[in-house]
């Protein structure tokens, strides 16, 4: 397991990357065969996933937009990401 800092920088595996589907008003992510459809925090963690931003910055970002504490936002993000990671949808 990679460990995950404030500063790694996640970036999708090859060949992964979300998409909004318009028909179904939701992010998904699309992988080599396999799709998956986050929920809620999920998919608004997922969309902020570009290879540019840190944990920190996804975190922060996220913190604004549900005006929430960090430390809370911080857990789920990190739990959520490390998921994508350990089933390489992820790269760190």
């Amino acid at each position: 397991m990679t460990a995950m800092g404030g500063d790694s920088v996640p970036r999708w595996s090859g060949g992964v990357r979300t998409r909004y589907d318009e028909t179904r008003q939701r992010w998904m992510i699309l992988g080599p065969e396999r799709i998956l459809v986050p929920e809620g925090a999920g998919a608004d963690i997922a969309r902020l996933v570009d290879g540019r931003r840190t944990v920190d910055d996804i975190v922060a970002e996220l913190a604004g937009e549900y005006d929430a504490d960090p430390k809370l936002i911080r857990d789920d993000t990190v739990g959520f990401l490390q998921q994508l990671v350990d089933q390489d949808y992820l790269q760190l």
